[in-house]
């Protein structure tokens, strides 16, 4: 018979163990063999015949030794104490558990051994089973191994001296704890990376959908409302400005403002911003700000970003991000911000592009390739416009045509060169003539004709005798020398009394300018009304 690590057997101690073998189950079906002995008293032995007593005491020595073989074999540490909380038996798990040798164990109380304390923890089960008297379940750490135990713990009616004592049954959890902190931290991971590609899917949403409406956009201001539009959705709570750099002055000009804290819209010298000196990305962090006007950014972080295209620098995107809240669930790192704003600053640099390119593309569509006049593609579409305009307001508005006289004899003498000289002339004498409002367009060939917006027919004769007047002192030659002035004939169209359309605006004119060309040329005329047969013949 083996006899267990914590005493040795004797009767006594045998029918007790017998008793405990029939003890009601207290942790989970850990000692249920225990509770077999609760069920016979010593004093029923005594009271049974002599024959039965002693069959019986055989009976329950030899499942009180199968019982210690067993609770010594468990995987899982169990622990008997008493009333007072001192361990008085253990079996060989609870020595590994706890590396300790069973004379470290026995005798002392639990909360030494288990908790390393000098009093019981309030939420230790066998402190909480002293003080319920039913079963209880907890988890500790214990400190010296960083071990983590669950015990169940329940009390027995029988302990040393008779006091009410406890049995509890430890499981080491230590490795399904380290693998759910793996597990949450990976689920952690998870998370982050789900949310990180949210925010990037949603961005490269807006990014598309700004694309999309960028193609709608026609002028400067409608490109630059755009971006700033979805730069504040892109970068949420912070500021920003965008920059466009104009290489004749060196100056960093404010197109573009969001946020509630944007930066200055004053104009910023180019080497004072040194992401348009490096053609790198500078940030300010609290320290000495790498771009001097980024020097006010205080409690808040600075990004400062060159924004390129072709090749070129076009301009700089500057951040200022919002500091922040003490609330605040989420705070973006630097890196996710900084690769965010490199990705905008790469989106705008290519808008910039293609806006200039749509400009180009439409100067060259309006604009006649040799005098730099707008063609008569522009006047058709302006002057229909225009005419609308005046009317809805009751306004006034007069047309000008005029054409160089004897321009293909010019041209036979001296040239096409010399010729196309003439015309260039001309066409800046003209421009440096007419107000913003006016508009001059090259007609065709020697033909120009001028939009007057807001001029009634007196004010359109008075210009053009003074452009006339002007373009006498013109010399087509290079050398001025044997060359002779230039002279031009004009007609003069006025609404409403010369029509009521662009197109009888232009008949009236082009038929005064006929007038005048009959009459010797090198004049004006206005007020000349065809009869309507004649104005159609007139429009092409």
């Amino acid at each position: 018979m083996k006899s267990s690590p914590g005493r040795p057997l004797s009767p006594a101690t045998t029918k007790q163990s017998s008793k405990q073998s029939s003890a009601p189950h207290a942790t989970a079906g850990d000692v249920s063999a225990i509770s077999f002995a609760k069920r016979i008293h010593p004093a029923n032995l005594y009271s049974a015949p002599k024959k039965a007593s002693a069959e019986l005491v055989v009976q329950l020595a030899e499942e009180n030794a199968s019982l210690e073989l067993v609770l010594d074999d468990l995987p899982d540490p169990v622990l008997w104490m008493d009333g007072t909380c001192r361990i008085y038996r253990a079996n060989r798990a609870a020595t590994d558990a706890f590396s300790k040798e069973l004379p470290d164990i026995l005798g002392r109380t639990c909360y030494e051994v288990i908790h390393g304390a000098s009093a019981p923890p309030p939420d230790c089960p066998h402190h909480r089973v002293r003080s319920t008297g039913h079963a209880e379940r907890g988890e500790f750490i214990h400190a010296p191994q960083e071990k983590t135990f669950e015990m169940a713990a329940s009390p027995c009616g029988f302990a040393p001296e008779g006091s009410r004592g406890c049995v509890a049954v430890l499981r080491d959890l230590t490795g399904h704890r380290s693998t759910e902190s793996a597990l949450r931290s990976e689920c952690s991971q998870l998370t982050g990376r789900a949310r990180h590609f949210e925010l990037r899917l949603r961005e490269l949403a807006l990014l598309g959908e700004m694309e999309d409406m960028l193609q709608l956009c026609d002028t400067q201001e409608k490109t630059y409302s755009l971006l700033a539009h979805f730069a504040a959705k892109i970068f949420g709570e912070g500021s920003g400005a965008l920059r466009l750099l104009r290489s004749r002055k060196r100056l960093l000009e404010t197109s573009a403002v969001w946020g509630e804290n944007p930066p200055s819209s004053r104009p910023i010298p180019a080497e004072n911003c040194s992401a348009i000196k490096l053609a790198r990305t500078t940030e300010f962090m609290g320290c000495i700000p790498p771009c001097r006007h980024a020097s006010g950014a205080s409690a808040a972080e600075s990004l400062c970003f060159p924004v390129m295209g072709q090749g070129e620098t076009l301009g700089s995107l500057e951040l200022v991000l919002a500091a922040p809240s003490h609330d605040s669930k989420e705070i973006e790192s630097a890196d996710i911000v900084r690769r965010r704003a490199m990705t905008v600053a790469g989106h705008f640099g290519r808008a910039l592009v293609n806006l200039r390119i749509r400009q180009t593309l439409h100067g060259v569509s309006i604009r006649d390739q040799l005098t730099g006049l707008f063609n008569r593609r522009y006047l058709d579409e302006v002057l229909d416009r225009e005419v609308h305009r005046a009317m809805r307001a009751n306004r006034p508005l007069s047309v000008i045509m005029l054409d160089v006289d004897h321009f293909k004899q010019f041209n036979d003498t001296h040239g096409h060169p010399a010729g196309d000289a003439l015309l260039r002339s001309l066409a800046r004498m003209l421009q440096s003539r007419t107000r913003r409002e006016d508009v001059t367009c090259r007609y065709g060939g020697e033909e120009f004709v001028m939009i007057l917006p807001e001029a009634p027919l007196e004010v359109a004769c008075r210009r053009a005798e003074q452009l006339r007047s002007e373009a006498l002192r013109l010399r087509p030659n290079q050398n001025g020398a044997g060359s002779k002035p230039v002279t031009l004939s004009m007609g003069i169209a006025a609404l409403p009394q010369d029509g009521m359309s662009a197109r009888e605006l232009l008949a009236n004119a082009d038929r005064n300018l006929y007038h005048a060309k009959q009459a010797g040329r090198d004049r004006v005329v206005a007020g000349s009304h065809p009869s309507k047969s004649e104005v159609h013949a007139l429009i092409p």
